[in-house]
Formats: structure tokens, sequence, C-alpha cells
């Protein structure tokens, strides 16, 4: 009855576990597949330096092997002014309007007027036709596509003010900002230093107190928030009164100055993180160089390429596995596992290893053996890492040729078939899922059946007791009549 359906929803729940886990494993094979096959892992490679005081080198890409000589004349800076001398932080500086931009030049432009009020504003060139006649550039919360044919363009934010910006060059994307802080009668040093970092400008204020014995130890220092010539912020503060003996610079802006070849090739760029000078590689430049080279060696990562490789393969093994635990039957202890007689296991086990066993005929090698992958006795695969190292360091394109094929002439390899497998097997339709729907229903018929199983036994039950209170009465009724005949019987005897 009831316990025997319980037993069979017990038995259908561990089913529907050991498919919800093959479910998550392979998911996590699709993963793998597509590091390799979408991503740069058979591509991983490590980059050196022979002087990482001096130049530290990363690996963002899949950058070409070799060694590039290169030599670092001179690092990028920051454009760094002061003020002069001044008591402390309470100082007035005086009301007025002072205005700090930056970056304009990057863009390739300047700026010709403004209707600015207080405030950060940034000015992003989104995008540029590739006549250069129109540009869709975004200014204070309102993005437009402008025309830049006459050589100036006008835009206007969302806080009511406009700028008009001249074309002085080639026109590039990324962003500018201008900062303008409406000093008054009240305004301090440090109200004026806080009001410029508050937004994120183009420049950095800092106070600081140089310790040297006079009345005036402080100077105000305003830092351009980016390295390089093109981002040298325009700071004008003539305006404040405080500031009436003007700026003294204290370190211009630079660019750094990269040569490669011994000096053939001379790079320029506005930062010291460089990442467009050798592909797949960004370079960090902390100190330069005194006329000698300095080596950058790229070479292939052959321990990522084979971790990239035998997470797929034991991915598949370790499914394989766990189906084969889930559909065993213990003949000594008669127990079976929740898939024992599963022919959806079977099949999933047979496609994933007829999908291991694809012959890629268009490559150098055409089958995972050849490479150190094999099949073991136990249904799962092992990995020979000399082999598989080996064929990875000797043949790298005949070893990708047999994983992901030839994209270009639509060509699949080992993995795109195993990806389509594991696709088939987990899609809406697919193997699992509908032995994930087939035992969920089972459940639900079983524990209806159970539920209505249950309410037959409450109806048995009360029926039961209906007649076992009508027999207790007609037992207490019969009970009363005997005491009343033996009571009448003794009467008489008397």
């Amino acid at each position: 009855g009831v316990r025997r359906l319980q037993s069979s929803v017990d038995r259908e729940n561990n089913a529907l576990d050991a498919w919800t886990d093959i479910q998550s494993r392979l998911s996590s094979i699709e993963t793998s597949v597509a590091s390799i096959r979408d991503g740069d892992a058979l591509e991983a490679a490590t980059v050196a330096s022979s002087d990482e005081s001096v130049l530290q080198a990363t690996v963002i890409g899949s950058p070409p092997t070799g060694v590039y000589a290169v030599q670092v004349t001179a690092l990028a800076a920051a454009q760094q002014v002061v003020s002069g001398a001044v008591g402390d932080g309470t100082e007035l500086v005086g009301a007025g309007t002072a205005e700090i931009s930056g970056g304009f030049t990057a863009l390739g432009t300047s700026i010709n007027t403004h209707t600015l009020t207080d405030g950060t504003y940034n000015l992003t060139v989104v995008s540029i036709d590739e006549d250069a006649q129109e540009a869709v550039v975004s200014f204070d919360g309102v993005t437009e596509t402008v025309d830049t044919s006459s050589g100036s363009f006008s835009i206007t934010g969302d806080s009511g003010g406009s700028i008009t910006i001249d074309v002085t060059g080639t026109l590039a994307t990324g962003t500018a900002g201008i900062t303008i802080v409406e000093a008054d009668a009240t305004t301090t040093l440090s109200g004026l230093a806080s009001s410029i970092n508050a937004t994120g400008g183009p420049v950095r204020a800092q106070l600081i107190d140089t310790g040297d014995g006079t009345s005036t130890p402080y100077r105000m220092v305003l830092t351009s928030a980016e390295t390089g010539v093109d981002y040298a912020a325009d700071i004008d503060l003539s305006a404040l009164s405080l500031f009436s003996g003007g700026l003294t610079t204290l370190r211009a802006a630079s660019d750094a100055t990269v040569t490669m070849g011994g000096g053939g090739l001379s790079v320029t760029r506005s930062t010291n993180s460089i990442s467009d000078l050798i592909d797949g590689v960004t370079i960090d430049l902390t100190g330069t160089t005194s006329g000698s080279d300095i080596e950058i060696s790229i070479g292939a990562d052959l321990d990522a390429r084979v971790a990239a490789v035998t997470d797929v393969v034991d991915g598949i093994s370790d499914v394989l596995s766990r189906l084969s635990a889930y559909t065993s039957y213990d003949v000594d202890a008669s127990i079976g596992g929740p898939l024992v007689g599963s022919f959806t296991a079977r099949t999933v086990s047979s496609e994933l290893t007829q999908a291991m066993s694809t012959v890629v005929d268009s490559s150098s090698i055409v089958l995972l053996s050849q490479i150190g992958i094999s099949l073991q006795s136990d249904g799962t695969y092992s990995i020979d890492d000399a082999t598989l190292r080996e064929s990875l360091a000797d043949d790298p394109a005949g070893v990708e040729r047999l994983l992901i094929g030839d994209p270009s002439v639509d060509d699949d390899g080992v993995l795109d078939v195993i990806n389509n497998t594991v696709d088939g097997l987990l899609d809406e339709d697919g193997r699992i899922p509908t032995a994930q729907t087939t035992a969920e229903d089972t459940i639900s018929a079983l524990e209806s059946q159970i539920a209505t199983q249950e309410v037959r036994l409450v109806a048995v039950e009360d029926r039961y007791l209906r007649q076992f209170t009508a027999l207790e009465s007609l037992i207490g009724q019969l009970q009363s009549q005997s005491n009343y005949l033996s009571s009448l019987l003794g009467q008489q005897a008397h």
C-alpha cells in the first residue's frame, strides 16, 4: 500500500538527484570546452622581462612567441604645479571663478566657449563616423550626434550649460573633463581643494605642509589625473586673488618613450602601462634604461595548455564514472544504484564515448589517443601527461586542429563534437531534462496515489471506528439486559 508507494517515491527522488548531478557535471564540461573552443587556452603563453626593476610584462591575450629587445628612454609623468606659500588651509582664496580642464588635447579638441557653472563636466567622444564628418558625443547626461565637418560643434547638457568645442587635430574617442569652482568671499583654500577633488575632475588638489619653519609653510599642489603630454591640465586660477602670483610648474607632463630593435623604432605613449606594443602583452614601465636592451621573452605556457585539455578529459571521465556508479548493482547486497537498468544512462555514456572517439581527417593528428588520451577498461579516460605535453610542444597546430577543427572551412574537431553532444543532452528536449521530467512526473503520480490511498485509509478507519462504537454500544446493552435477567431470576428463586 502506502509504504510500497513511498518506497517508489524515494527511488524516483534518488534518480532525480542523480540526473541533476549529471546535468551539473555536463554543464562544467561545456565551460571547459568553451575555454578552448572560444577562448585562447591552447595559445596560453608565458612572458618574462630580463629586468623587472625597469619593465614588467603580463600576458593579456595570445602573443606570438619570441624575444623582443626594447629600451625605455623616458617615463610618462603627470603634470604637477604648485601655488605660492600660504599660512594654512583657512586662507581665503577670494571671490571668483576657477576653471580647470584636461584631456581635450588627447581628443584632438580644445574648448572655445562655454556657459557652465559650478561643477565638473565630462565630454566623451563615443564614436566617429568613417568620414570623420559626424561623431556621437556625450556631455552632462546628453548624448547626441554632432556635425564635425565645420571644425567645431556645440552641445548643451541636462543642467542647461553648453560648451562649444573646436576640432584642432584628428578627432579621437575618449573622455575629457572640465571643473568649474565658483568661490565667494568665504571660500578657504581647503574648501577650494575639496571642491576640485569632489567630483573626480582633471586634476587632484592637495595641501602640503613643507615644514620650512616660516609663517607660510603651506602649498597647494595640483596634479593631473592622468599622465602624458596630451593630458596636461589647463589650470586658470587667476580670478582668485590668493593666486595672483600664479602657479609654478613642479613637473611638466611627459610621455613614455620605448625604442625597439636597438633603437630602430621609437614608440611614444601617454601612459607607463602599454598594451599595444606587443600583441597580447601589457608592459608596465617603472624605470629607464641606460642604453642597454631589456629582453621580453614570450614562450608557450605548456602547463596551462595541458591543464585546459586535462579539464575537459577529466570532466568526461567524471561523468562516465558517475553514470557507472549510478547504474551499478551489488549482487551480494542486492542493492542497485538510482539509475540501475536505465536505458537513458547507457545512451548518455555511449554518446560521450563516441564523441571522444571522433576521427579528424583534416589534422596531422587524427585521434585523441595520439596525444596521450586513451579509453580505459573501466570506461573512463587516462592522460599520458608526457605524450600530451610533447604533442603540444612539437605540433601545436595539429593538436589545435584535432581539438577545434578549422573554423574557416567549418571543419569540426573533437571538442566541437563533444560540445554538440553535451548541448544535445542538456537541450530542453534532450535526454537529461527528459529523464528529469519523467522522474518528476512519476513522483507526482505516486504522491497522488499516496494521497488517494491515505484518504481511503481514513475512510476505512472512520468506518471501523463507527462499527466498533456501535458494537461496543450493543455489547453494553446486552450486558445491561444480562444483568437485569440475572437479577430477575434471583428474585424468583427466593
